[in-house]
């Protein structure tokens, strides 16, 4: 159990949840405190954005984190930087941050509440 809540992203999503899968199968420990450990590893830019659609289980978390890893690599391979003022809209928003950003919504509204056990 220490080392799942000592458990921090350091390297890629990938094989962060790939390790939190193995320990939290160890630990005796429910989803939903499972969730909030997992969300509390995760690398800030990332966890800021998950925790802003409050999934309600692993599943949504990992594909929510997933999909916005994504979206910051695409940033970091094209260059794009995002204008930082009170009027920023999606107008300043490449398109594929934008279909990336749907998505978000999209899988954040429709994943299964109840998913199999992972």
């Amino acid at each position: 159990m220490e080392d799942l809540i000592n458990l921090k992203q350091v390297g890629t999503l990938e094989n962060y949840i790939h390790d939190f899968d193995i320990l939290w199968n160890k630990a005796d420990i429910g989803e939903k405190q499972a969730l909030v450990i997992f969300l509390g590893g995760l690398e800030l830019e990332i966890k800021n954005t998950i925790k802003m659609f409050e999934p309600k289980d692993l599943r949504q978390a990992y594909n929510l984190a997933r999909l916005h890893a994504n979206t910051l690599a695409h940033r970091q391979n094209t260059g794009f930087t995002p204008k930082h003022s009170a009027s920023t809209t999606s107008h300043n928003l490449p398109q594929k941050t934008m279909q990336c950003i749907t998505m978000l919504k999209i899988l954040s509204t429709k994943l299964p509440i109840n998913p199999p056990n992972l």
